[in-house]
């Protein structure tokens, strides 16, 4: 299988594994037990339902026009073009983030979120918008909305609070790239949004936190054009208000 296929498929399904993750983690075995607290005292209830499917199962919804109380997230980071292929990136067992190849483009950006709902203490969802401007080699405006799965819990919180993401989307670049142009073989104005990440915070105060973000646009396997796609990797804070 060649990459070009590899990313084909990749990007082919990709939109879906928020959903396949929803069914995966419904089981009991991955969900938080016990009674769940309602948070937010009476500084105004974050949570809005609390649905149990089965004994051990809770999801739980939050109220988005609710005042913040550490499920709002404010995120600047800044990044470089990364010219090495996403399917490489992540299948080619080989090749080490230091020996990826970068372009003349620098990306500067700055993010809204906040926490829709949470399956147990393992999984949340979070709602984002965003907005970015390149430099260098290419000088648009790119916009975006999303919806993030996180994981949450790794044996080694106590030391350094970890959480991985997905995200699914949709990216708005105000003119044509050419370089992106060339990659998706179309129009790159409207392409798929996804940006996994990582976030490091001290275990002590998660006000803050560390992001590794992969932000990446593509065609999604022929739904916004060819299989082609255009990634940053980026560098940022997060503050948890």
């Amino acid at each position: 299988m060649g990459p070009k296929h590899r990313a084909l498929v990749f990007n082919r399904y990709i939109a879906l594994l928020p959903l396949f993750a929803i069914f995966l983690f419904a089981h009991p075995t991955y969900a938080a037990s016990g009674e769940e607290e309602v948070e937010g005292g009476t500084s105004g209830a974050l949570q809005v339902t609390q649905a149990p499917a089965e004994e051990g199962v809770s999801l739980r919804f939050y109220d988005l026009m609710s005042p913040c109380s550490r499920d709002c997230l404010l995120t600047g980071a800044y990044g470089r073009y990364v010219e090495t292929s996403m399917s490489n990136i992540f299948f080619d067992l080989n090749l080490a983030p230091w020996d990826w190849s970068f372009g003349d483009i620098t990306f500067a950006s700055i993010t809204f979120g906040r926490k829709l709902a949470d399956y147990g203490r393992f999984i949340s969802f979070e709602p984002e918008v965003g907005v970015g401007r390149r430099f260098g080699d290419a000088d648009e405006y790119e916009f975006w909305g999303a919806l993030y799965m996180r994981w949450n819990p790794f044996f080694w919180d106590h030391i350094i609070d970890t959480s991985i993401a997905i995200s699914t989307g949709v990216s708005y670049a105000s003119d044509n790239n050419e370089l992106e142009e060339k990659r998706v073989k179309d129009d790159a104005s409207f392409l798929h949004y996804f940006s996994p990440e990582i976030t490091l915070s001290a275990p002590d105060d998660k006000s803050v936190s560390f992001v590794i973000r992969l932000h990446h646009r593509s065609g999604a396997g022929g739904v916004f054009g060819e299989s082609g796609g255009f990634q940053y990797l980026m560098f940022g804070l997060r503050a948890h208000f």
